[in-house]
């Protein structure tokens, strides 16, 4: 059984890098930079504390009579006083 590759042009065997190579680096390099800054300097429950906060933002924008501006008040206070 014949499992040799098949032959490639030349082409294909000088590959240049993409352009959105460099932002992509840039990008993760920026991001693990910021979850390293937060994981080092929050525990838990203020982990926990901020998805709440961001996930009342979410949920009441666009909502006039909705209680979870209550829940967003609450825990931005809390947030902003630890």
């Amino acid at each position: 059984m014949n499992t040799a590759l098949p032959a490639t042009s030349s082409e294909d065997a000088s590959v240049t890098p993409r352009r959105y190579d460099p932002l992509l680096h840039f990008l993760y390099f920026r991001g693990a930079g910021i979850v390293h800054f937060i994981s080092c300097r929050t525990r838990p429950a203020g982990i926990a504390l901020m998805v709440v906060v961001t996930l009342a933002a979410c949920l009441g924008l666009g909502h006039e009579k909705s209680s979870v501006y209550q829940l967003f008040s609450l825990s931005f206070g809390m947030m902003l006083v630890s």
